[in-house]
Formats: structure tokens, C-alpha cells, sequence
């Protein structure tokens, strides 16, 4: 299933960019350390209440979850790029997450379908 794909995407760069080991992961999503391993390997068959609650605590978009467009690789030069971008304007945190959404919109805009081409 291309969703599973998608999450597990996207928690193996969260999980690289934190740093944090699996458990500590696990807690910060507030999942069981078997279900974060789940779907880090693209296993496990989650609810919309749980899609819901795993983007608000990674802070994406749920849509991104469900459809998703970037590689893992791309998804962590993605986050690394926001990054640097939030420190180098001095975007304060509960703006960095509308400023990502403005950029993977604009990427999308400016690459169109090649962005997808892993």
C-alpha cells in the first residue's frame, strides 16, 4: 500500500533528523515502540485517527501522509533544507511548518511531475 510507504518515509526522516533513538521516537509520536518499528518498515495498517495524530505530531500536512511525494532521501534533504532556511530567516517554530507547506507547494509548482520521480 503506497500510504504505508508514504508513513514509513516519512518517520525514518523524522526519526534521522531528530536523532532520537527508535523508543525515544516511539514517545515523542506517542506510539508503542513495536508499532513506530511497524511503520518505519512499511508494515501495520493505521486508522484516520491515527494518520490525524501522527500529523500533528510531526507537524505535516495528513494529505502528505496519505498520498506523499517525496523519496525518504528527498523527504530528509526536504527537512534539513527547512532547516536552514527557518534559522537563516529567523522564522519563529510555529511558522516554519506553514512555510514548509508554501515550499513543497512551490516545488510542486516549479518541478511538476518530476519531483515525484524517485
Amino acid at each position: 500500500m503506497e500510504t504505508n510507504k508514504n508513513i514509513a518515509s516519512v518517520i525514518c526522516a523524522y526519526k534521522e533528523l531528530s536523532g532520537k533513538s527508535n523508543s525515544e521516537c516511539a514517545r515523542a509520536l506517542e506510539l508503542s515502540c513495536s508499532t513506530f518499528k511497524d511503520y518505519a518498515a512499511g508494515r501495520g495498517n493505521p486508522s484516520i485517527a491515527t494518520l490525524e495524530h501522527l500529523s500533528l505530531k510531526l507537524g505535516i500536512d495528513l494529505s502528505y501522509l496519505i498520498c506523499g511525494c517525496f523519496s525518504a532521501d528527498q523527504t530528509v534533504v526536504m527537512k534539513k533544507l527547512l532547516d536552514v532556511t527557518g534559522i537563516l530567516i529567523k522564522l519563529p517554530p510555529e511558522n516554519r511548518e506553514i512555510f514548509a507547506e508554501e515550499l513543497i507547494r512551490l516545488v510542486k509548482l516549479t518541478c511538476g511531475d518530476a519531483i515525484y520521480e524517485h
